[in-house]
């Protein structure tokens, strides 16, 4: 067993960069320090059967390709538990690509509890567990698999490409979540574009499908988020095969919120506030396909079930929502 130090301090249990060939198999990390693992650059990878319990990042891969993370378990109550990065630390953007994900959980138990089998749920933070793209996004993500994973006491999935690179060929299948913080899935581009100031590119996104999602106890605060920007919207997602419970409690005022743009903002949803929807929110897409998706609430919830905002070329069916009285199941800007 690996026990990094204490918060704050940048260090990291296993840290590659620049490497090739890398197996890294059968170990467990305890308090793994900011990052649990971390690969800058890194091609040709497997990284199999691994445990992670620690207070930050869980397991982070930056700039790499042609890897493969199967049967991990990662614990960070107070952060992301994988993450695909694509920053500036190679002076350069450089796309993390080809990156396949199998059979994982990922939880946001208190530190420790993971490992000591007493599995106690940790207050709940701004973020925490969760599979991300992002927010470091320079070189953008393509050709990335995630599927049979589970989620318990996290956030859910998050997709920010924010940083003026591309986001692309994703799919995500086999995923189940119980107790999901702030949201189950979140899309996003913006124009934070952290890094040299003469690049100009534009974020975008596109062809992005999920399928066989089902969550429990979803929180509140937001359904299904995918948000593109003015005049470069996000381009084909599909989703199917998805039924998401939600704690309710939405009142009818919030449908008629000014939900914020991403623009400039960090990419959390928890500072933009509740959507005027809660099952799913959809702004600048141009190709949303969603088929056999189904939302029910606890208490009861006074949003629509769906709201569309400047979205074109869109498909609809199979879909079904619990609804109060004089509620419409679809609103559209």
């Amino acid at each position: 067993m690996l026990q990094g130090g204490s918060i704050g301090t940048g260090d990291k249990a296993i840290a590659l960069k620049l490497c090739r060939n890398i197996l890294i198999r059968d170990i467990t990390i305890f308090r793994g320090g900011h990052f649990g693992i971390i690969l800058t650059g890194c091609e040709l990878g497997t990284v199999d059967n691994v445990t992670i319990d620690t207070n930050r990042d869980g397991f982070d891969v930056d700039c790499c390709k042609y890897l493969t993370i199967t049967n991990c378990k990662i614990n960070t109550p107070n952060d992301d538990g994988l993450v695909l990065k694509s920053s500036y630390a190679l002076k350069k953007p450089v796309t993390t690509e080809h990156i396949a994900i199998t059979n994982c959980i990922i939880t946001g138990y208190k530190l420790g509890t993971l490992l000591d089998g007493t599995y106690q749920p940790e207050k709940v933070n701004w973020v925490c567990g969760r599979f991300k793209l992002g927010t470091e996004s320079n070189g953008g993500y393509r050709n990335i698999s995630l599927s049979n994973c589970t989620f318990m006491y996290s956030s859910g999935l998050a997709f920010e490409e924010v940083d003026q690179g591309i986001m692309e060929n994703i799919t995500i299948s086999n995923i189940t979540m119980n107790h999901v913080h702030h949201y189950p899935i979140y899309i996003t581009t913006g124009c934070r574009n952290r890094g040299p100031k003469e690049r100009t590119t534009v974020s975008t996104g596109r062809d992005i499908m999920i399928s066989n999602v089902v969550a429990n106890d979803c929180d509140s605060l937001a359904g299904i988020i995918i948000t593109g920007m003015p005049g470069v919207p996000l381009r084909n997602v599909y989703l199917s095969n998805i039924h998401l419970q939600f704690r309710g409690g939405g009142t009818r005022d919030l449908a008629n919120r000014q939900y914020r743009e991403q623009g400039v903002n960090y990419p959390e949803p928890r500072f933009a506030g509740a959507t005027p929807a809660y099952g799913l929110y959809a702004r600048h897409v141009d190709g949303l396909d969603i088929d056999n998706v189904t939302f029910t609430t606890i208490k009861p919830d006074y949003r629509p079930a769906f709201m569309l905002d400047d979205v074109r070329n869109d498909k609809l069916t199979n879909i079904d929502a619990e609804l109060q009285t004089g509620i419409k199941l679809l609103i559209r800007k």
